[in-house]
């Protein structure tokens, strides 16, 4: 290649190659997160609310006077431990989803980029960043189904107690 000066159309032309890539990339990223937020946000909603229930339903039945035993009560209340590590999960899910993001940003930066075509290229650091970023969006995502699975089974346990302590 020589030396001369690529002409002006050209380097406007690779400038509209890299800005349209950036703004695809933000777009879906935004997307990606957003609907990674409300899930997450929702799945903190139900295993706090679930807990914060128990509780209250617990103190309804200690009230009526329908727990006799400290095993009866044990086994209404050890649920609660399923949906507060169902909100650990959450959380992690929450640390990574922040993981992802800066680490995605950092692959951005990371990328060459030239005034002549391919104008972008991936280096090592690229390609380091982007399986760091794939592992946390599966650590992300397997945490966000642990805290899911946390629930389900904190529901069926809450279910199983009580048919144990109010059976016919």
């Amino acid at each position: 290649m020589s030396d001369q000066e690529p002409p002006k159309e050209h380097l406007e032309y690779a400038r509209w190659v890299v800005d349209r890539g950036d703004e695809a990339f933000h777009k879906a990223n935004e997307a990606a997160v957003a609907s990674g937020t409300a899930t997450i946000r929702l799945v903190v909603l139900i295993n706090g609310g679930a807990a914060v229930a128990l509780l209250t339903f617990i103190g309804g039945l200690i009230q009526a006077g329908k727990i006799h035993s400290n095993s009866q009560l044990m086994g209404i209340a050890w649920p609660i431990g399923f949906f507060i590590a169902a909100l650990a999960f959450a959380a992690v899910s929450m640390g990574c989803g922040y993981i992802v993001n800066f680490t995605n940003a950092a692959i951005i930066k990371s990328r060459k980029r030239y005034i002549s075509p391919p104008f972008e290229e991936d280096t090592d650091d690229t390609r380091k960043l982007s399986s760091l970023s794939r592992s946390f969006v599966a650590v992300s995502v397997a945490t966000a189904t642990l805290s899911l699975a946390g629930f389900i089974v904190g529901m069926y346990e809450i279910y199983r107690s009580l048919s144990l302590i109010f059976e016919p």
